[in-house]
């Protein structure tokens, strides 16, 4: 999920780099509709191109190792959850990430990169199936592993009839699991989000951004998109310590009628 090293694709910010800061603006969105302005879905719904993102770039990684920062900065947030009213290792998305690090690694992958196309569908159709009940277990279930196989196709350069087909189902199923407003908006707009995103994806190549090194631009899309595991636990945090110590007290925060169709 998080590749922070500034030497892992060159000094220079590139698509990777981009792709980081867009997840992480696009979380940030997606936290304020949860946790701030809970009655207004526009908030959530672009927020919900998020997690695709982030599995995306788990699967899209050469590399699967669950080092110690990941480790570390997992149980911090565990422990700090009780003290803000939030006991459950569910919203803790770090767990999640070594999870799929650690199977993907000693079972998926190893039996992914064996001769067969159907091998993809069967590690699918297995993920469908537990994605209802994986969700106790852990943040998001096996719909998380399902994205993250998209970035796998994409790394391998597996481009075929076969390769768009898993696109368009792992995008479908994550579609259907995000289908809880009954707002119609909602769901339109959801669905021409996740079209768009999933043809970006499948498209997606790393390269040198045209931005200037000494560009401000650039500079704070790499402090952003480098440091995104640092970002990720301190906002998370943050929000949870509004939601606990603020909303608590003063109810969720209230914008104009005009402001959003509900």
């Amino acid at each position: 999920m998080f590749a922070d090293k500034r030497d892992l694709h060159g000094p220079a910010i590139n698509s990777y780099d981009m792709l980081k800061f867009l997840a992480i603006v696009t979380m940030i969105i997606d936290h304020v509709g949860a946790f701030l302005l809970i009655d207004y879905s526009w908030w959530r719904v672009v927020g919900r191109v998020s997690l695709p993102l982030w599995m995306f770039m788990i699967g899209y990684s050469k590399s699967q190792s669950i080092d110690r920062e990941l480790i570390l900065l997992a149980i911090v947030m565990q422990i700090f959850y009780p003290f803000m009213g939030n006991s459950s290792s569910l919203n803790n998305i770090l767990i999640t990430i070594i999870i799929i690090r650690y199977v993907n690694k000693n079972w998926i992958y190893p039996f992914l990169d064996k001769e067969g196309k159907w091998r993809i569908w069967l590690v699918f159709i297995c993920m469908v199936v537990l994605m209802q009940i994986s969700t106790t277990f852990f943040t998001y279930g096996t719909i998380a592993f399902i994205m993250s196989y998209v970035g796998y196709i994409v790394r391998k350069g597996q481009m075929g009839n076969n390769e768009v087909m898993y696109v368009c189902a792992a995008f479908g199923a994550y579609f259907m699991q995000q289908l809880y407003p009954s707002n119609p908006h909602y769901v339109l707009a959801l669905a021409i989000l996740l079209v768009i995103e999933a043809i970006y994806l499948f498209h997606f190549r790393i390269k040198e951004v045209a931005l200037m090194s000494d560009n401000i631009r650039a500079k704070v899309i790499g402090v952003v998109a480098r440091n995104a595991i640092y970002l990720y636990v301190w906002q998370a945090l943050l929000f949870l310590m509004l939601q606990s110590l603020v909303l608590e007290e003063y109810g969720p925060f209230s914008l104009p009628e005009w402001y959003f169709i509900r």
